[in-house]
């Protein structure tokens, strides 16, 4: 079982941009929550530092009516964003301007 360093690490290694949604929890009897408070707490922990550390976001007890227009909102914020990766030459030190252009603009 991976731990969430194991997971903080994996996202960092992959490049990736993580959006996470932790959905509200229903327990119509309280024993679920009185049980499970800290297991809960320590998975909303890993999931916002997962998201933040990845430059994505974040959706904390998410009731399941709005699991459709949360991940609208993650569609909508991944249609604007672009990735750029630069790679300098081998062996290369000391920074570097880079020119950026975007064809017709």
């Amino acid at each position: 079982r991976a731990s969430p360093e194991d997971l903080l690490a994996a996202a960092r290694a992959g490049s990736v941009t993580a959006f996470t949604i932790v959905p509200r929890q229903i327990d119509a009897t309280g024993l679920l929550r009185m049980v499970r408070q800290a297991q809960r707490a320590e998975a909303e922990s890993t999931m916002l530092s997962l998201a933040r550390e990845t430059g994505g976001r974040a959706f904390i007890d998410v009731a399941n009516e709005a699991l459709a227009s949360t991940s609208r909102v993650i569609a909508e914020e991944l249609k604007c964003q672009y990735w750029l990766g630069y790679e300098p030459v081998p062996g290369a030190r000391g920074y570097r301007n880079v020119a950026v252009a975007l064809p017709g603009r």
